[in-house]
């Protein structure tokens, strides 16, 4: 027979009076919810973790970050940041930014969702590369085109600068 751990979720049913009417209920076996961190990814470096009410390791998204069940997490970076709670904040982890997001759930356990800084920001800054280089080609195509009008406009007033010079200096036989 196998021993099984289970997360049990209760709330007491009330009359407006408060009289007890019943109960609502719900069982989740601990190894589901476990399954359901451990294979929560984003991209190549995304993970989530869960702690308990003392901050301790419920599940992780990468087992070798663990050291023994239940690891003490207290002093993770990510429960420091007080605006991970509101929006993505970063951290630092050795040479590595690290976004980090966290979440104070209603049985009093934390989720933590962290991503690699970079990774999580590969897109923006590609469409921001690209952005850029749209408008430097922009840039040199007006220029282009603002060059070659320039000369399609000016070539009949030089042609007609030279011809009055021509004739300034006295020749009349000019072909037009």
């Amino acid at each position: 027979r196998r021993k099984c751990k289970s997360y049990v979720l209760a709330e007491p049913i009330r009359k407006q009076t408060g009289e007890l009417t019943g109960v609502i209920a719900m069982v989740m076996n601990l190894t589901d919810v476990s399954k359901t961190i451990v294979d929560t990814q984003l991209g190549e470096t995304g993970h989530a973790i869960l702690l308990d009410q003392s901050n301790k390791v419920i599940a992780h998204g990468r087992a070798e970050k663990l050291k023994t069940a239940l690891q003490d997490f207290s002093n993770h970076p990510a429960l420091a940041l007080d605006e991970a709670s509101v929006k993505p904040t970063a951290y630092q982890e050795g040479d590595k930014s690290i976004l980090a997001f966290k979440r104070k759930l209603p049985q009093g356990w934390t989720l933590i969702v962290e991503q690699d800084y970079d990774e999580a920001y590969s897109s923006l800054k590609k469409m921001e590369a690209d952005a850029r280089n749209l408008i430097l080609v922009t840039i040199a195509l007006v220029f282009g085109i603002a060059f070659f009008v320039g000369k399609q406009l000016t070539r009949p007033i030089n042609e007609l600068t030279a011809i009055a010079s021509e004739l300034s200096r006295g020749q009349f036989d000019l072909e037009m």
